[in-house]
């Protein structure tokens, strides 16, 4: 290419930009273009939106699948097949999880020692027996009080909140 042809396409370039800010006094970056918007959500409605969304769109096929199976072959291939399906397993865990957690939520008020704990940011602080703190962090997500009751064990430093966990746990499935 030679110079007079880009000089000419460098002309005809710099004839199509808009006129420069020191002449106008307006900024040319672009900052018309960008709209700033909020999130109508916080990021613990998203969370509970999007576990309810896994949830539903792995739960409905695989429950569907058993019963199909159920209907058309054993009851026992049925739940087999739930038990052996990635949601299966996760349901399974999930149950494990909450057994433990209602044994806790049983024992630990009534053999533990319960306190009130005290919100620092997205976890609750108290102070146990010999003065150690602790950090326990709310499970579910739902609890916006200043302070909460904590139960724990002084022996084996398993704590749990007081709460009732049914309600949790249908706030977070439905």
């Amino acid at each position: 290419m030679s110079e007079a042809a880009a000089t000419m396409f460098a002309d005809a370039v710099n004839a199509g930009l808009p006129e420069r800010t020191e002449e106008t006094g307006e900024a040319v970056d672009g900052s018309a273009l960008v709209t700033v918007s909020t999130r109508a959500e916080s990021d613990d409605e998203w969370r509970t939106r999007r576990f309810k969304r896994w949830g539903w769109t792995l739960g409905l096929p695989t429950v569907a699948g058993a019963v199909t199976i159920g209907i058309l072959g054993p009851v026992v291939a049925a739940v087999i097949y739930v038990l052996v399906t990635p949601f299966g397993l996760r349901v399974a865990g999930f149950g494990a999880m909450l057994l433990r957690l209602t044994y806790d939520i049983w024992y630990l008020p009534r053999h533990g020692i319960t306190v009130e704990a005290r919100r620092s940011g997205v976890s609750y602080v108290y102070t146990d027996s010999p003065g150690v703190t602790h950090s326990e962090i709310d499970l579910f997500g739902r609890s916006t009080a200043p302070t909460v009751h904590v139960a724990y064990h002084p022996e084996t430093n398993a704590s749990v909140f007081v709460y009732s966990w049914l309600r949790k746990v249908w706030l977070t499935s439905f």
